[in-house]
Formats: C-alpha cells, sequence, structure tokens
C-alpha cells in the first residue's frame, strides 16, 4: 500500500485499438471484472478516470481513459502500473485486488501467520507468511480457498502439512 492509501490494481499491457484503449492486467483473486465509469486510475503520477469499460477475460478488462484519444497518447502507458483506492474496486462483487491481502492474518487450525507481503507473478502469485522459523511463502491460490472475514483481515485456510518448512 502506498503513503496515499493506493494499492497496485495491475497494469497497463497494451492498447487496443487507435481510439486510446488499454488493455489493463489486473492482479485480483477471482475473474477480472469491467470497472465502474469514474473509477480513478493513478499511473505515473497522474490521475486517470474510467471513461467505459468492459470485460476482456479472466485476468483483464478493457478501459478507455479521459484524457486519452489516441494510441499515440495509449502508448505512453503500456507496461506502467496502474494504481487505485481500494475503495473503488472492492465490493459490489469486485475481486479482491491481491495487494489488499498485506496485512490479513492466515489462521490454519490454532495456528496464525501475518501475511508480510504478497509477491505477484500470472503464473503463481504467493504471499509471504510470518511462521515461527522465519518468512514462508503460500501460494495465493490456496488462500482464495478459504473464508475470508474482510473487516477483520483474516482468511481460515487449512495449510498443507510441512509448508512453513519448504
Amino acid at each position: 500500500m502506498t503513503d496515499a492509501g493506493l494499492v497496485c490494481y495491475g497494469f497497463f499491457e497494451r492498447t487496443q485499438g487507435l481510439g486510446g484503449r488499454l488493455i489493463l492486467r489486473v492482479f485480483v483473486l477471482g475473474a477480472a471484472r469491467a470497472l465502474k465509469v469514474g473509477t480513478r486510475l493513478h499511473c505515473l503520477d497522474r490521475e486517470y478516470r474510467v471513461r467505459a469499460s468492459r470485460n476482456r477475460d479472466r485476468v483483464s478488462v478493457t478501459v478507455e481513459l479521459e484524457g486519452l484519444d489516441s494510441v499515440e497518447s495509449a502508448s505512453e502507458l503500456r507496461g506502467e502500473e496502474v494504481f487505485v483506492n481500494p475503495e473503488d474496486v472492492t465490493g459490489g462483487g469486485f475481486p479482491l485486488p491481491v495487494y489488499l491481502f498485506q496485512g490479513f492474518t492466515v489462521v490454519s487450525g490454532d495456528r496464525v501467520f501475518p501475511v508480510l507481503e504478497v509477491e505477484w507473478n500470472p503464473v503463481n502469485p504467493q504471499v509471504i507468511l510470518q511462521g515461527d522459523g522465519g518468512p514462508f511463502p503460500a501460494p495465493m491460490n490456496l488462500l482464495a480457498q478459504g473464508v475470508f472475514d474482510l473487516e477483520a483481515r483474516r482468511v481460515e485456510v487449512r495449510l498443507p502439512e510441512g509448508l512453513e518448512s519448504l
């Protein structure tokens, strides 16, 4: 989370078409969903507002942003990280941004593991948990099967025996 309370939501993968439309690859737990008109996206120290958005596939959405109306202007954002206010992209059926897991607690049986950080990659995103013997990775997909209490910032899930010592 940044000082301004923003979390990384993904990155602009590439442009689409000639009108400044971008493909936004999102880092969320669950399928990607189109963003609401007016959603604020922060990239390269600028704020952009979503003019239109639609679902593309499970990991990305297309977005049209106010102020970007050509492929040239949109190309400048290609590959850049996108940050959002968590309130803009949570609730109402939106998938949880994976970076919000930092600061959560994972409960497995009678054991409690704080989430230290999130390591994102599209193949195998992981969270780094604090165990008795030090930090260890746990697959995000494993946590996705747990029971979430967003207010308490905790996930109840059964971690596999020996995961902590890998």
